[in-house]
């Protein structure tokens, strides 16, 4: 058995080629001479000079890519920290400007300058501040205070109003602003910073500041018959008030009792003055009184002519007074509230003579007046007389037995035939009589 010269595998006896590698069998050994293998020698010292040289070569190439990677990483690593100390720097530029543009290192400059007294800067300081957070509490008060150091009194008044604005409750800005409203004299926004104000303390301390708008217990408008007007307030001053539609002021007439409005247009001013003597705002009432206007009340009887009673007595006037009314009555002048008052029937009188009456409601309006007019004759009757109806003529109507007219033309008769002392006697007793009813009706 052989083996194959190239790959070494056993070559079957008989066989040609290598069944491995496929290499023709060699049936006649190899031999070498000097020359043959001094090539071979030759040629394994080129191959292995050729291998140093690349394997040199490729340590080359391997310390170079070594040094490139080396010098990469060392920019990067350059790079790197570099950007890393930029950020840094950054950072710290960032967070210096950051902290001193806060809230935080603003107002605490700002209290240092304020407290040293170095109002300049500390107002440079906490307006910087204020900007950052307009709803500071603290920070609107210092700004206040600041401004009131720098006897800049409004724009104080500004920042505590700016803190109310934002802290409904903070009872300091309260404490701080209140004073400088008195001492400014600034009332109507004292009165409207209280009327809002919610904390007890202050309301307590300041409130003998607030004033209260009188309240008046008829609203504006029109009225029928004379009004009552009433005028009330909550606090311990004092109510002023005027009629004719001036200014009110500690001048004007002071209200003790209910206003009397009359008819006619009534203009009611008004303010309340308190004890430290603020004035409320105006409070104004218009009214318009419209007299009442009853009917004419009823006259009983009608006009007409009437004798006497057949009992002799004076037929009698009788006016009816609705309930809530008061009448009045007079004869041959027009009635008015100064006449004599009705309580009961009047005696008519002798002659010829107008009666009025009139009608006063419990506020003293009139109605209209009523009248009727009279022809009295105190003859005596006969059982056949009777009244006949007044018919605006000096001409009496006849009755059913026409008496009534014969008892006038004898009386006319009388008149003309110059009986005078018999007439004077009966007219001085008819107006003794008359002067007795009235003073009688007067006292009732």
């Amino acid at each position: 058995m052989r083996n194959c010269s190239k790959c070494g595998a056993v070559i079957p006896a008989g066989e040609l080629f290598c069944p491995k590698c496929g290499a023709e069998v060699q049936l006649v050994a190899n031999y070498e001479t000097m020359e043959s293998r001094a090539h071979i020698e030759r040629k394994k010292q080129l191959e292995k000079e050729a291998r140093e040289r690349e394997l040199a070569e490729q340590a080359a190439r391997e310390q170079r890519e070594k040094k490139r990677k080396l010098q990469k990483r060392i920019r990067i690593i350059s790079v790197s920290v570099f950007m890393v100390a930029a950020l840094i720097i950054a950072a710290l530029c960032i967070n210096t400007v950051l902290h001193n543009n806060s809230f935080d290192y603003q107002y605490t400059k700002a209290a240092e300058c304020y407290e040293n007294k170095d109002y300049s800067n500390a107002l440079n300081h906490i307006e910087k501040a204020v900007s950052i957070e307009p709803q500071s509490e603290k920070g609107g008060i210092l700004l206040g205070r600041v401004q009131e150091a720098l006897d800049r009194p409004l724009k104080a008044v500004s920042a505590y109003e700016t803190v109310i604005q934002y802290h409904p409750e903070s009872e300091e800005a309260y404490s701080l602003l209140i004073p400088l409203y008195i001492e400014l004299e600034l009332y109507d926004e004292l009165q409207a910073l209280l009327s809002a104000c919610k904390v007890g303390s202050i309301l307590e301390q300041y409130g003998d500041y607030i004033t209260y708008e009188p309240v008046f217990s008829l609203e504006s408008g029109e009225y029928t018959g004379k009004q009552t007007l009433e005028l009330s307030v909550e606090g311990n001053g004092d109510i002023y008030y005027t009629l004719d539609g001036t200014i009110p002021s500690a001048d004007t007439l002071r209200y003790t009792d209910p206003i009397e409005l009359d008819e006619g247009t009534t203009i009611v001013n008004a303010v309340y003055i308190n004890t430290r003597n603020i004035s409320s705002e105006m409070v104004t009432g218009k009214y318009q009184i419209t007299a009442a206007s009853a009917t004419a009340p009823k006259i009983t009887p009608a006009s007409g002519v009437y004798t006497a009673s057949y009992d002799g007595s004076d037929p009698k006037i009788t006016i009816d007074v609705p309930e809530g009314y008061t009448a009045y009555y007079s004869f041959d002048e027009k009635a008015t509230e100064k006449s004599l008052r009705y309580s009961g029937p009047v005696s008519m009188r002798s002659g010829t003579h107008i009666f009025y009456a009139v009608l006063a409601d419990k506020d003293g309006n009139l109605s209209d007046i009523g009248s009727a007019t009279y022809i009295y004759n105190k003859a005596a009757p006969t059982p056949s007389a009777s009244p006949k109806k007044y018919s605006g003529s000096s001409d009496n109507s006849s009755s059913d037995d026409g008496s009534a007219s014969n008892n006038n033309s004898n009386n006319d008769s009388n008149d003309d035939s110059g009986s005078g002392s018999s007439d004077q006697e009966e007219s001085s007793d008819d107006k003794t009589s008359e002067s007795g009813e009235d003073s009688r009706d007067s006292d009732e």
